[in-house]
């Protein structure tokens, strides 16, 4: 539980936590078969750069490592083998290994092993055969991402570097593994992105980051290099942020992860959910039009017509019947909110309409309110030319 409310699964925990960035935390967990409390202080709870609930900054995560794989020293056994950096292990011994824990238990202490690797050539993947035997090398001790055999996970390696990027003038370059930040050592790229965050003092347009200095490790050679990152906006949940980044990029299945686990609510617990869902999407509905009314957003970051909601309904169904219900249950429900902002041809401006009656004890004048639904009509019908002409603008800019 948290807080003394029960928790079954991850997503619970996720949601509940929401709540808790100003709070402190209480758990309670099973451990072994066995009761255990434990407590994080006031501020423990954070989001990420993605507006979500940052585990690794609470300190765990559903997460494991997956068996793709970074290599750092050509003579450790890994790269005697002929392993390379972003290598996936598919099997040791014929035995298939999904998570960094599977790789460690198959391979052992010891010994030599055959093993199945995934390698991308010329952005295909392709299927090679590698012999792994430990062997005498200069392991470097005080570096606790290495293993015995030479591995490191993925996760702190860099897949791409973006094109006239601060990563990019500073010299940084794929394959090379961030090793600190000012610093500070890192292990995965969440620590990463908080560290660069950092570099504010505060979020905005007008902030303005600071250099750092990132410890890379390339060949085996430890490598540092001073910089500033670039201030970038985005969108995310219909608001615009500003974020420092270095331009670089990570690489793609760096994590394994469990089977989905469903849970099913009773009706008063699902109405609860339901009702606390639909809190939410109030929320992001006024915040963006507010964006939208002070220019913060455009029109074409923030508005979505008939295409645009086919085309979220198409991706949204690859995950699966329930995201896709889900996402259709959102945008009906915000479509309701929108229906009832007070503009004349709407139900919300029939609303005002009728109030403003029952206030002055008598209807409006017949040309009033002619003018008012023309002026209406006409806007709305303004709105919706430019709203389809922003979803065929999206359609040839995305390929369709």
């Amino acid at each position: 539980s948290i807080n003394g409310t029960p928790v079954d699964i991850w997503g619970e925990w996720l949601a509940r936590a929401e709540d808790l960035q100003d709070d402190a935390v209480h758990f309670e967990i099973t451990r072994g078969g066995s009761p255990l409390k434990l407590d994080l202080p006031t501020g423990s709870v954070q989001y990420g750069i993605d507006g979500r609930v940052d585990e690794f900054r609470v300190g765990m995560t559903h997460q494991i490592a997956s068996t793709r794989v970074g290599i750092d020293v050509s003579n450790s056994p890994a790269g005697r083998a002929g392993l390379r950096i972003g290598d996936l292990i598919r099997t040791v011994d014929g035995d298939d290994v999904t998570d960094w824990n599977q790789l460690h238990a198959a391979l052992g202490a010891d010994g030599s092993h055959e093993l199945a690797v995934d390698r991308l050539v010329d952005d295909q993947v392709v299927q090679v055969q590698a012999t792994l035997a430990m062997s005498e090398w200069s392991r470097d001790a005080s570096d606790p991402m290495v293993d015995d055999w030479g591995m490191v996970p993925i996760q702190v390696y860099i897949d791409r570097v973006k094109d006239d990027s601060a990563a990019s003038a500073a010299g940084i370059l794929p394959n090379d593994r961030m090793y600190a930040v000012d610093g500070q050592l890192v292990r995965s790229w969440s620590e990463v992105t908080w560290l660069v965050a950092a570099t504010v003092s505060h979020e905005g347009p007008n902030a303005t980051p600071r250099e750092l200095t990132l410890e890379i490790v390339r060949d085996g050679e430890h490598i540092e290099r001073r910089f500033t990152p670039t201030l970038e906006r985005d969108v995310y949940n219909g608001e615009p942020r500003w974020r420092p980044l270095m331009g670089v990029f990570a690489y793609q299945a760096s994590w394994s992860y469990g089977d989905t686990q469903f849970k099913s609510y009773g009706p008063v617990a699902a109405s609860y959910l339901a009702l606390e869902e639909s809190g939410k999407a109030i929320r992001r509905i006024f915040i963006t039009l507010g964006y939208l009314a002070t220019r913060d957003l455009s029109a074409d970051e923030s508005v979505g017509g008939p295409i645009r909601i086919m085309q979220v309904a198409g991706q949204v169904a690859e995950a699966g019947f329930l995201p896709w219900a889900k996402t259709m249950a959102l945008i009906s429900f915000s479509l309701g909110i929108v229906n009832l902002l007070p503009v004349p041809i709407l139900d919300g401006g029939q609303i005002l309409f009728l109030s403003l009656e029952s206030i002055r004890g008598r209807p409006l004048s017949l040309a009033v309110r002619e003018r008012i639904q023309m002026v209406s009509i006409l806007g709305m019908a303004m709105i919706m030319i430019l709203v389809f002409a922003l979803d065929i603008s999206r359609l040839f800019e995305t390929g369709g």
